[in-house]
């Protein structure tokens, strides 16, 4: 995500003093990259987990008081420039239950990570994404019908669909 648009969506959450807003969106993707970085090769494994679990808490915290404010538009800004699925309680979820992953590695550090391999983990991950995507078009194909017909319908009565 570039500069600019992390500080744009920094800013649209309106929870930070606009002192820290620029030197918060600056360092906060290099705060995020480190983190994972020493959780993945398992340097200060309790300092990166307690960091990254503070991240998944603030994430979590920033977007339940737009969403209590009835600010449900906001893009969530996960994964960079990935996506800009808009916030909402599941995230706040995930987000607090990634959180509480990491408690035990946090705690425990390295004792948690003896026996840890990195492209065993990596793969899991990739199944797992593989998994999701298998899901996203399964949905997508049962949505996709009932979404014509709507379509269709709509038409039939002389709804102009915007653009």
């Amino acid at each position: 995500m570039g500069r600019e648009r992390l500080l744009a969506l920094v800013r649209s959450y309106r929870v930070v003093p606009r002192v820290v807003l620029v030197p918060l969106s600056a360092s906060l993707p290099w705060i995020e990259l480190a983190a994972g970085a020493a959780l993945l090769v398992g340097v200060f494994p309790r300092a990166a987990a307690g960091c990254a679990a503070l991240l998944f808490v603030a994430f979590a915290v920033a977007m339940s008081v737009n969403l209590a404010r009835g600010r449900r538009d906001l893009a969530c800004g996960c994964f960079g420039v990935a996506t800009d699925a808009p916030i909402s309680w599941t995230l706040v979820a995930r987000n607090l239950g990634l959180a509480a992953l990491l408690l035990p590695v946090a705690d425990r550090g390295t004792q948690m990570l003896a026996g840890f391999d990195p492209l065993a983990f990596l793969g899991v991950l990739v199944v797992l994404q593989g998994g999701m995507v298998l899901v996203a078009v399964r949905s997508a194909a049962v949505t996709l019908p009932f979404i014509k017909q709507l379509d269709a319908g709509a038409n039939a009565h002389g709804v102009r669909r915007s653009q």
